[in-house]
C-alpha cells in the first residue's frame, strides 16, 4: 500500500491501494472504511478482507472465436499463498472445445527489496486449427477452410523485475512440440507431422487497471520483442508485439460514470520464412466482432478496439448466507459474490499484412455493434454482442458470445 501511518488523507490514492489488493486475487471482497479520530486529529482505516480459501478449486468456462457452440469448461484448480507473499501453484484443464492441461508455478516476489518474480510451467494443448496454407490477407470464411488439429507439448521458464508499482520487466525462454495431424502437408515448415521450437523473448509491462478482469479506469502496455527458433534448421524469424489498453471514465452525474476503452495492437516479423501455424489472424483468439466466422491472416497485424461501457447494475455483493443457491452448499456460503451488468457499444478495426506490402494499401476490416456484460461470480464475464459488417453492400448481422471481457 501506498498510504501509510502519518500519510495525508488522500481518496484517490486509497482507491489506487484498495485495487491493488483486489488485483491481488486473494480476497474475494475488500473494503477500506476511514473514520474519524477527532480527539487524535487524524482518520484511521479499517481494512476489511474476506479472504479465499487457500485450496480453491474455481470452475472457469469459455466460448472460443465468439461461437456459441466452441465452448468449454473445466476447472482452475488454486494453491494459493502457500508459502506466503502469495506463491501460488495451480493445475488448470478446460475439456470440450480445444482441451488443454496447465501446470503453473508462480513467486510474486524474490529477494527483500530486489523484489524479482518468476514463474515456470508446463502445459498441453489441443488446437482445432483452420489456418491458410498461403498467405491470404483477403481471408476465407472459417467453414470453407479444411481443418486440422495440433497438439501442443511445452513448458516455459519467465525470471523478472517489478520496476515500479506498475512496471514490470521479464526475460522468458519456452519450448514448444507440436504433434499435427489431419491435412497437415505444407503447414510445416520442416515438412514432417511433428515440429519443435524454442523462444526467447524480453518483455516489458504496465498495469494500472482498476480491475483486471474488467476494467473501467487506468491503462496497460504490454511489449514483447520474441526470437522464434534458437538453433533450429527450420524456424528462425522475431516478432516484435504490442498491446496498449486506456479506460477512461467520464462523469455524467455525481455518481454514474461511464467508460470509454481502447485496445491497440500489433505485430511485426522480420527474419526468416513463418510457418502458417504461427502467422498472424484474425478469427481466433483475436477476432474483429461482425467478420468472427472469417479467417484473416499474414505476417504482420494491426488492430484497433473501442468500447462505451454503460453500467446498467452498478456491480455488488450477494453474501452466500442470502444466495438462493450458494446458501444450501455448506463450504460455499461463507463467502460473497459480486453481479453486475453493464451495456456497450463498440467499433472494432483490424487488418494482417505480410512484409511485403506497403501499409497504405492494406484493406482494413471493420464492425460496430451494442452488447450486453453480466458481471458474475470467480471474475466470469458473460458477453453477448450484436456485431454489424459492410460486405457486399449489405449490413450483416453476427451474434458474438464470450466469457470475459473482451479486453
Amino acid at each position: 500500500m501506498s498510504t501509510k501511518e502519518g500519510s495525508l488523507f488522500d481518496l484517490e490514492v486509497i482507491t489506487e491501494d484498495l485495487n491493488k489488493i483486489r488485483n491481488l486475487g486473494l480476497f474475494n471482497k475488500i473494503d477500506i472504511i476511514p473514520t474519524p479520530d477527532f480527539i487524535n486529529n487524524k482518520i484511521d482505516l479499517y481494512i476489511s478482507v474476506e479472504e479465499q480459501y487457500y485450496i480453491l478449486p474455481i470452475p472457469q468456462a469459455g466460448i472460443e472465436e465468439g461461437d456459441i457452440k466452441k465452448i468449454w469448461g473445466g476447472l482452475n484448480i488454486i494453491w494459493r499463498n502457500f508459502r506466503g507473499r502469495n506463491e501460488m501453484l495451480n493445475l488448470s484443464f478446460g475439456l470440450g472445445y480445444q482441451p488443454f492441461v496447465n501446470i503453473n508455478y508462480f513467486i510474486p516476489w524474490i529477494g527483500e527489496k530486489e523484489h524479482f518474480f518468476g514463474a515456470v510451467s508446463v502445459k498441453y494443448n489441443k488446437t482445432v486449427n483452420k489456418s491458410l496454407k498461403d498467405d491470404n490477407v483477403i481471408g476465407a470464411l472459417k467453414d470453407s477452410l479444411e481443418r486440422y488439429n495440433i497438439e501442443s507439448y511445452g513448458g516455459n521458464l519467465t525470471i523478472g523485475k517489478y520496476l515500479t508499482k506498475y512496471l514490470a520487466l521479464s526475460a522468458n525462454y519456452s519450448y514448444i512440440l507440436n504433434d499435427f495431424s489431419g491435412n497437415y502437408i505444407g503447414n510445416t515448415l520442416s515438412g514432417d507431422p511433428q515440429e519443435s521450437y524454442s523462444t526467447l523473448s524480453l518483455n516489458t509491462s504496465f498495469d494500472k487497471r482498476n480491475n483486471i478482469f474488467y476494467p473501467t479506469e487506468g491503462n496497460y502496455f504490454k511489449i514483447d520483442l520474441i526470437k522464434y527458433g534458437v538453433f533450429n534448421k527450420y524456424i528462425d524469424f522475431s516478432k516484435f508485439r504490442f498491446d496498449l489498453r486506456y479506460y477512461l471514465p467520464v462523469k455524467l452525474s455525481k455518481k454514474y460514470n461511464i467508460s470509454l476503452a481502447s485496445k491497440l495492437i500489433g505485430a511485426i516479423s522480420f527474419g526468416g520464412n513463418i510457418p502458417p501455424y504461427l502467422e498472424e489472424r484474425f478469427g481466433y483468439s483475436e477476432i474483429i466482432r461482425g467478420w468472427d466466422n472469417f479467417v484473416f491472416q499474414g505476417e504482420n497485424l494491426l488492430g484497433f478496439f473501442n468500447e462505451v461501457r454503460i453500467p446498467i447494475i452498478k456491480p455488488f455483493y450477494v453474501k452466500g448466507t442470502d444466495h438462493f443457491i450458494i446458501k444450501k452448499i455448506s463450504f460455499a456460503r461463507g463467502f460473497s459474490y459480486q453481479y453486475g451488468l453493464y451495456g456497450t457499444l463498440f467499433f472494432d478495426i483490424g487488418g494482417v499484412m505480410n512484409r511485403s506490402e506497403e501499409l497504405n494499401k492494406v484493406v482494413f476490416r471493420n464492425g460496430f455493434g451494442a452488447g450486453l456484460n453480466i458481471i458474475l461470480p470467480f471474475n466470469l464475464v458473460a458477453r453477448t454482442d450484436l456485431a454489424f459488417r459492410f460486405s457486399e453492400n449489405t449490413l450483416k448481422p453476427r451474434v458474438v458470445f464470450g466469457l470475459s471481457s473482451f479486453f
